[in-house]
């Protein structure tokens, strides 16, 4: 049985559930953040300086492109096959 859906442990001990609570709250790892740094210094280099929202728009988009795909893509494709003008001005 999980401790926080333990009636007597939330009786008995409130102060110690409290604190495993926030236990889970701590990342167990720093993978993620490197990640972000990482993909950071992949993008705005020293050739390249890239503009405060330049870089968050990137970065979002790196971050969580496969959650954004899989939501998206099918509306994505809907929308172009039915946009009538596909020529691009040059």
């Amino acid at each position: 049985m999980h401790i926080a859906q333990d009636d007597i442990m939330q009786e008995s001990y409130p102060t110690v559930l409290q604190l495993y609570k926030l236990a889970l709250l701590v990342p167990q790892s720093t993978a993620v953040v490197e990640r972000g740094f990482s993909a950071m210094n992949d993008m705005c280099t020293d050739l390249r300086s890239l503009g405060q929202q330049t870089l968050d728009s990137l970065m979002r988009i790196n971050l969580y492109q496969e959650e954004l795909l899989e939501e998206d893509l099918e509306l994505v494709v809907d929308l172009f096959k039915n946009k009538k003008e596909r020529d691009m001005p040059l």
